[in-house]
């Protein structure tokens, strides 16, 4: 039986969301434990998860570091839907044990829809055998010189990868990284950064990494080839705006994954936050009433009343 790290790093504005991808993940591993590392800002607010997810005969142990680096610069937080929690990957050899081998790195919004077993086992071994520290799929390609992002970054290499999904030789991240490397990165371009520590951690290997399969980290854009998520996503990653617990998200039938898990835990049918204000979130609501996508959504008369809560009352 093979045994993994999961990492996951947030705020307790995404409890819930860790809890339902590590449940994802749980429900796909039929062949596997887990140690489940989790760096966050207030390690307390997770304690009822923390108590749902321990008694898995799947899960060895859940460790809870509490993020003591705030007093750093992080840039490009305010008004945006991220908080200081999107940083905190940065600095986890100031948190988990040197020890560990190897860990995989999810985000809050990644659920598994197939069994990782044994893609788990392939990549874990690839990266520890390659000259790589991580393995991430491939965001996007140089086009030209002015192509905004490597242009922005001034990266030297032709592809820039999303972050969302890492497969982590942690022994050689303790000896190759540092946490004060990454700062200078962020002092240095702390006024061209757009995706966070995505676009410091595109910068840090700049191109040096092992190419990971996108059925590994399967983002949800719109218009979604539904075809290709069914056959051939198993780690899926809602990365865009329309997140399965916003109100123009959760009735697009990619988010029925995501509900799928949080009902087998959960006695709602769906869960609502905010992202807007509530004068858009009722246009929004109300303009649903005119898809053909809401209309054919099982629950939808649940959907609208739950969106129609959260607007008036500002909670579940």
């Amino acid at each position: 039986m093979n045994k993994f790290n999961l990492l996951y790093c947030h705020d307790e504005g995404y409890n819930l969301q860790t809890f339902v991808s590590i449940n994802s993940i749980l429900k796909n591993s039929q062949s596997s434990t887990y140690d489940i590392h989790i760096l966050h800002e207030n390690p307390d607010t997770f304690r009822d998860y923390y108590d749902r997810l321990i008694s898995s005969p799947k899960i060895n142990e859940i460790f809870l570091y509490k993020f003591n680096d705030n007093d750093n610069f992080f840039p490009n937080i305010s008004g945006k839907h991220v908080s200081a929690a999107t940083y905190y990957r940065l600095f986890i050899e100031n948190y988990l044990p040197k020890s560990i081998s190897s860990l995989i790195y999810l985000d809050s919004d990644v659920i598994a829809i197939k069994n990782v077993d044994e893609i788990f086992e392939k990549c874990e071994k690839e990266i520890k055998e390659s000259k790589f520290t991580v393995s991430v799929s491939i965001e996007m390609i140089k086009i030209n010189e002015n192509h905004d992002v490597f242009k922005n970054l001034e990266l030297s290499g032709n592809n820039y990868f999303n972050a969302g999904v890492m497969f982590i030789d942690y022994k050689k991240w303790n000896k190759e990284t540092s946490v004060q490397d990454f700062l200078d990165l962020i002092d240095l371009y702390k006024d061209r950064i757009i995706f966070w520590d995505q676009d410091v951690l595109n910068k840090y290997f700049d191109d040096n990494f092992l190419k990971l399969s996108d059925n590994l980290n399967f983002r949800v854009y719109e218009p979604v080839d539904y075809n290709k998520l069914d056959s051939e996503a198993i780690l899926l990653h809602y990365s865009g705006n329309a997140k399965p617990w916003t109100i123009q998200g959760g009735y697009k039938k990619s988010s029925e994954y995501f509900f799928n898990f949080y009902r087998e835990h959960n006695s709602d049918k769906f869960y609502f936050e905010l992202n807007k204000s509530r004068l858009e979130s009722l246009k929004l609501l109300l303009k649903l009433l005119l898809s053909k996508e809401f209309l054919s959504l099982d629950f939808k008369f649940i959907y609208f009343l739950k969106g129609l809560k959260i607007i008036l009352k500002g909670s579940n």
